[in-house]
């Protein structure tokens, strides 16, 4: 019985942890709809919004660019 209220415990933090990003998710989107924040996850504004998010572009050489960094 413990072993099974362990996993038990377990799948329930791993479900709270999804819920949480499905919640960050629809905020984002919700935004985006909203016009509250540019349409970060839409490949065709990625040159327009690169300087918001230089920590997670990479140049065509593959070498990370620093934050705040153009290409």
């Amino acid at each position: 019985m413990l072993k099974h209220k362990e996993e038990a415990l377990s799948r329930l933090e791993e479900n709270r942890r999804h819920v949480a990003h499905l919640e960050e998710k629809t905020a984002l989107y919700e935004a985006i709809l909203e016009g509250r924040s540019p349409a970060t996850t839409n490949p065709a504004n990625w040159d327009r919004i690169r300087h918001m998010h230089g920590d997670v572009f990479y140049s065509p050489s593959g070498e990370k660019q620093p934050a705040g960094a153009r290409s």
